[in-house]
């Protein structure tokens, strides 16, 4: 049988000798137990409420009761070992060098009476990204939250730290903003004295995210890992699959060390092609030609070519708005009248033949080994009839939008010869009737 010690508030913390409501704000008292941390102190911290709990601890809700402050507290389970002791104090060092707005902020780190280490953190209100994932985010919601993520982990990196472990339960949503936690298995490059949590030959990080050099247990890990890791993220994301998925562990690892993950717009025929282009460029097997830093990926995801025929992504103040284009006639501002409706087009699956892939044009650049892979997978699709007919005249349309903007030679290269094989498929296709009305050329 419980015997309460006392009685508390959960929302706000208030004691009180008998149960009922609390004076301050009405909620139900709850009891104070010796079996539990809830309603006791911790130090300096009032342990409140229970947030959430794995394998390694719990996290809790606690006010700082020399100021009121509501924090988070991390606290290591009493059966972990040494090792994952040490993983506490590697996140407390890690998160506490960086100071970013879309890291999450770590106060303090202290042992408890029975010498279990505990972290106290920036309490966040909000969610993991992973209660977000198979939710139909729009293209620009899905960047936005990205370009945070990308954000923080360009203030990580330039402090000489590798997250090694961004999944979407490491990334929190906190009133609109993603906020990067969980810094328990990062590696601190730039600090020779930095504990080595990792044993020899073994592979670091959550199978579904992890970078090729990660699998094979590379000695050298950098920031470019992350960016691997944030594009599985986000292909994720716009998805609703992940791109390397496999019903066991090696499954997985050979996708990531072998397989080129289908084209996102097989799946998202929304996507611009530049962004496509862009997580593909991400989750290229070599690290040499993921991009150099987090920075250069957040431009080439939020920064749209000028005269796009897209609803382009601008950045403004740090946040990724949808520009929407007014279509007016020559006399004035009164939007012209809409188009009649083309008849419905039959959901039918292309049938399937061998496709062979269109040669570069006289002139054209030779393209970067992840468009060559998508362009090969793309090919494969299109031979298999994996595309319906809907999703082949949306991706001809936006390929259509990237040959006619200021995309790199790169770029319009692959897109051209994507649309050729599209064609091979529709050689009728009349991209003019078929694609929606954009902005001028």
């Amino acid at each position: 049988m419980l015997v309460a010690m006392g009685w508390y508030c959960p929302s706000c913390g208030h004691e009180a000798a008998a149960s009922g409501a609390c004076p301050r704000d009405g909620e139900p008292l709850a009891p104070i137990s010796n079996h539990t941390l809830l309603g006791r102190r911790l130090g300096d911290y009032h342990i409140l409420a229970k947030l959430g709990g794995g394998a390694f601890g719990t996290v809790y809700r606690a006010i700082y009761t020399k100021t009121g402050a509501v924090v988070a507290i991390k606290l290591l389970d009493a059966s972990i070992d040494k090792a994952e002791s040490q993983r506490v104090v590697v996140e407390a060092r890690a998160a506490s060098m960086i100071d970013h707005p879309n890291c999450v902020q770590v106060y303090d780190l202290a042992l408890t009476s029975d010498r279990r280490p505990y972290i106290v953190m920036q309490h966040l209100d909000g969610a993991p990204l992973a209660q977000v994932v198979g939710q139909r985010l729009s293209v620009a919601e899905a960047v936005t939250l990205i370009g945070d993520v990308l954000r923080g982990l360009a203030a990580a990196h330039a402090q000489g730290i590798v997250h090694r472990d961004l999944k979407p339960p490491n990334i929190f949503v906190a009133n609109g903003r993603a906020i990067i936690v969980d810094f328990g298995l990062a590696k601190l490059i730039a600090d020779p004295k930095a504990p080595n949590l990792t044993v020899t030959g073994e592979a670091i990080g959550t199978p579904a995210y992890m970078a090729p050099e990660q699998i094979r247990a590379r000695k050298v890990i950098d920031g470019r890992a992350d960016l691997y890791a944030v594009g599985c993220v986000l292909y994720e994301l716009l998805a609703n699959r992940r791109p390397f998925p496999g019903k066991t562990t090696m499954d997985v690892f050979r996708a990531h060390l072998d397989q080129v993950a289908p084209p996102l717009t097989m799946f998202r025929p929304d996507v611009p092609v530049w962004i496509a282009a862009a997580i593909a460029k991400a989750l290229a097997k070599d690290p040499e030609q993921r991009f150099a830093n987090a920075d250069e990926m957040r431009r080439a995801l939020t920064v749209a070519p000028r005269r796009a025929r897209w609803p382009l992504l601008a950045v403004a103040g740090g946040t990724v708005a949808v520009l929407a284009i007014a279509v007016v006639t020559r006399t004035g501002s009164t939007p012209a009248a809409p188009a009649p409706a083309a008849p419905p087009t039959p959901s039918t699956t292309v049938a399937p033949h061998h496709v062979a892939i269109p040669p570069p044009a006289a002139g054209e650049p030779p393209l970067p080994a992840h468009l060559e892979q998508s362009l090969a997978q793309t090919a494969a699709n299109i031979e298999s009839g994996t595309y319906r007919r809907p999703a082949l005249i949306k991706l001809a349309c936006s390929l259509d939008r990237a040959l006619h903007s200021e995309t790199s030679p790169e770029t319009r290269a692959y897109s051209r010869r994507v649309l050729e094989l599209v064609r091979t498929q529709e050689p009728g296709l009349d991209l003019t009737a078929e694609c929606p009305a954009q902005d001028p050329r």
